[in-house]
């Protein structure tokens, strides 16, 4: 039959692109993400990262670090970035962060995302959850002073981080 339809077309939604599927699940992940451009501007941070740092994604995206962090922490994320364009390549941070909900331990993994000719444009970073390891018996983290008398970062190189899991671990 000429120009009949079933009508199933219309109950069968388009195919995602997987573009989609990826930002679901990073949008829908337990790991804070982000991206910054080389200039040290957001670009994208999940909706984990807004959750953690209690500020909506609006408010986060075009901004340096130093217009959303204390001093200390600004200056530490942006050498940390650094890091990452002048030896292009991936490298993991140990981190104590003061935040809304108290202090935080993360393992950041810092990246690069390189254009055409091999230049770094962007630093992404996706920061894993370790408070509760940090905190069981025989674990080790260096805190340093921070902000308003409260500790802010810890281990800024990722030195020492074999040591503090080695020991809790075995």
């Amino acid at each position: 039959m000429i120009g009949c339809s079933s009508g199933a077309e219309s109950v069968i939604p388009p195919k995602p692109s997987p573009e989609h599927y990826l930002q679901a699940i990073i949008d829908n992940t337990n790991l804070v993400a982000h991206l910054k451009n080389a200039d040290g501007r957001y670009i994208y941070v999940n909706r984990k990262h807004e959750a953690i740092a209690r500020v909506p994604k609006d408010r986060i995206i075009g901004r340096y670090d130093r217009e959303l962090f204390p001093e200390q922490i600004a200056t530490l994320f942006r050498a940390q970035d650094q890091e990452v364009i002048d030896k292009k390549k991936p490298i993991e941070f140990d981190e104590t962060i003061h935040l809304p909900d108290g202090m935080l331990s993360w393992i950041t993994a810092k990246f690069p995302l390189l254009d055409a000719e091999g230049e770094v444009w962007a630093v992404g970073g996706v920061c894993t959850d370790i408070t509760s390891r940090k905190r069981q018996p025989g674990a080790r983290a260096v805190v340093v002073s921070g902000y308003a008398e409260e500790p802010c970062m810890a281990d800024p190189r990722g030195a020492g981080f074999a040591a503090a899991l080695a020991k809790p671990f075995g």
